[in-house]
């Protein structure tokens, strides 16, 4: 598997909705001891891969590799592909700039910098290799959340995917937002009539996880429009894979418009596969006696994970979620021995501070005498005054905790610091901003601004 693709992590997108308020690059976000970007590449090296193209943004190509030099000595090979920050590049523009650059010459896995998993690859690959896939993409099942989410409560966005699978095969007949429509999803009859039965899916997430063949490479430098891999080049594979014909001797070329006729030439199969296909009896589908695939040269097929610890930690929701988790992704990815402790040896605790088992202290931070902290993420280089209890929190780095304090479910974000005696539940402190002494905030988003974040 590691040699038939190539795998690559996308790195260098702006704008996300954690950034916001963290004001600190997305690859670069802490998650326990590690940067986000650490968890798909241990992903990547555990399924067997050696080396990895990581595209980045030039402003932070250097503090990425800092940050990830400790973890990935010389048993991953990481290739920085940098690209100018004067433009917000989207996914399908950072791919189509890397294939410019002749950088990639098989088949690809692409993933992002926020992804969380455990999926073995070799299972989406098999889907990828039986039905000689353009498209497999992975969509687990979105997970129900057991926290509450901190925070000032915003409205509910409706952005949840309506997936139609053939339900046999997995193969991914359409897709589409919730948010662009208001009361009623419409199908074409085209693809009732060719698919007997239609499954559509409400509760999947794309997790941004794809097998793609090389050729959708040479699409993208030709059609320069598309600038996003999941809300442009994904739909309009998934679209055009119903009207694309083989292009070859045996069967000719029908009238198409110019659209199907480049996709035909770029997707284009061998003869012989055609004509093994065309002398074999074996269908992927029943009911009729029309070709295998329906004679479509593009093909797209959706893999469903049956993990939850597959997800991207791209808003306050995930990010709590994921660190909720943190020590079961830890154990998932790493080869923790039992006698693992999640206090970092650099930490000093004084005095009777006690750090439960299921919470995890970052280099270099201090915890005081009577300090209190459960089912908490600590991060690195922060100062926890005495008599502090906290409960359900993370705290990010630098954060500094004040004497008596009592923080329940928060995300403290780094270089904030909370006064003496204060009291807060469910909240969200923004990057550097001061939380004075005896404060009592409950549900509350606590920033320098109108820094709001996406749930």
């Amino acid at each position: 598997m590691v040699a038939e693709f190539q795998a690559i992590v996308l790195a260098a997108g702006r704008s996300s909705p954690l950034e916001q308020l963290i004001q600190t690059p997305k690859p670069l976000l802490q998650l326990g001891n590690f940067p986000l970007i650490y968890f798909p590449l241990q992903w990547l090296k555990k399924n067997g891969f050696e080396q990895v193209t990581v595209v980045v943004s030039r402003s932070t190509k250097e503090d990425i590799f800092l940050a990830l030099a400790p973890h990935f000595e010389n048993d991953l090979e990481i290739d920085f592909f940098p690209i100018d920050d004067e433009y917000d590049y989207g996914t399908a523009e950072s791919l189509r700039l890397l294939h410019k650059s002749k950088k990639l010459s098989t088949d690809l896995l692409v993933v992002t910098c926020d992804l969380i998993s455990d999926l073995v690859l070799q299972d989406v690959a098999n889907v990828f290799r039986m039905h000689n896939a353009s498209l497999t993409a992975v969509y687990p099942r979105a997970a129900a959340v057991e926290t509450v989410v901190p925070g000032a409560k915003s409205k509910k966005q409706h952005d949840r995917e309506i997936i139609g699978l053939e339900p046999s095969t997995n193969r991914l007949v359409c897709t589409a937002s919730e948010a662009d429509f208001e009361e009623s999803f419409a199908i074409y009859r085209r693809l009732l009539n060719r698919y007997s039965r239609l499954r559509i899916r409400t509760a999947l997430q794309d997790s941004h996880i794809y097998l793609l063949k090389r050729w959708v490479l040479d699409l993208l430098t030709t059609n320069e429009k598309i600038k996003s891999l999941q809300s442009e080049l994904i739909p309009f594979l998934i679209k055009n894979q119903h009207r694309t014909k083989p292009l070859n001797g045996l069967t000719g070329e029908p009238e198409q418009s110019s659209v199907q006729s480049q996709l035909n030439r770029i997707a284009a199969e061998k003869d012989l596969e055609l004509l093994a296909r065309d002398m074999s009896v074996w269908s992927d589908h029943g009911g009729d006696m029309k070709d295998s695939y329906f004679g479509n040269s593009v093909r797209c097929y959706a893999f469903l994970a049956d993990t939850d610890l597959c997800f991207r930690v791209n808003t306050v929701t995930a990010f709590c979620e994921a660190s909720r988790l943190l020590p079961r992704i830890i154990q998932a990815l790493l080869p923790v021995p039992a006698s693992f402790r999640y206090v970092h040896p650099n930490a000093t605790l004084i005095g009777k501070a006690q750090v439960g088992a299921d919470s995890i202290v970052g280099e270099r931070t201090v915890i005081q005498d009577k300090v209190s902290i459960k089912k908490s993420v600590i991060g690195p280089n922060c100062k926890i005054s005495e008599k502090a209890k906290i409960s359900g929190c993370t705290i990010m780095n630098d954060v500094f905790i004040g004497e008596s304090c009592n923080l329940q479910n928060c995300i403290i974000a780094s270089q904030a610091q909370i006064g003496d005696k204060s009291d807060l539940k469910d909240c969200l402190v923004g990057q550097q901003f001061e939380v004075p002494v005896s404060s009592k905030h409950f549900s509350d988003t606590l920033t320098d601004g109108e820094r709001l974040m996406e749930y």
